[in-house]
């Protein structure tokens, strides 16, 4: 019964599993296609003027969770190329999600006698890599000098060095109001994984 009116659903576990647009109404099956949809819904405006009709601009939380979606979908991404170990369970993988080859950094956990993949890490897209790769005796010389310094391997993706920690940080950082805050997307690399990182992709 709603507002007077009695409806009949037929198939309520579905309907049940569906998620609404407050603006236009249309219902998604995955609340990652509804956020999806949200950011370009043509309903979602902010003022009418003369000329048609302005929208509201995305938050900033509003485009992280947008693109921390897209990072758990390619997590999840099952194209699979090769998997090299780094040791202590982290490993190298290659994976394709939509037509596009990514090198992923990351923790993966055992259960049931499997490998699983973690949020731990970070997946880098192919000039990233190669990036990376051409850095390696740089960032080798910053180590044995016990030095602290940033490389930028393009976005908002870092690789960090500090004498304080025996670790190459691989991370994406958030950059509010020209500040820079590291964020869990990433992996730290023992200087071990990381010689060994070297030895995978030679």
């Amino acid at each position: 019964m709603y507002e007077h009116q009695l409806s009949f659903i037929k198939h309520f576990v579905g309907y049940a599993k569906k998620f609404k647009c407050k603006t236009c109404e249309r219902h998604f099956d995955h609340i990652g296609h509804l956020h999806v949809h949200q950011r370009t819904c043509f309903n979602k405006t902010k003022y009418v003027l003369p000329v048609g009709f302005l929208k509201s601009s995305e938050t900033i939380f509003e485009k992280l969770e947008a693109f921390l979606y897209k990072e758990e979908r390619l997590i999840k991404s099952t194209e699979q190329r090769c998997m090299l170990d780094l040791g202590a369970d982290r490993y190298v993988v290659a994976r394709k999600y939509i037509n596009t080859l990514y090198i992923h950094l990351r923790q993966y956990s055992r259960g049931n006698g499997k490998l699983f993949p973690t949020k731990q890490g970070i997946a880098l897209n192919l000039k990233r890599w190669l990036k990376l790769e051409s850095w390696q005796d740089d960032i080798d010389k910053v180590i044995s000098n016990q030095r602290d310094k940033k490389f930028h391997l393009g976005g908002v993706v870092d690789v960090t060095i500090s004498s304080k920690y025996p670790n190459v940080d691989v991370r994406q950082f958030w950059m509010p109001q020209e500040r820079s805050i590291p964020i869990r997307k990433g992996l730290a690399m023992k200087y071990g994984q990381w010689e060994k990182l070297f030895h995978v992709h030679h």
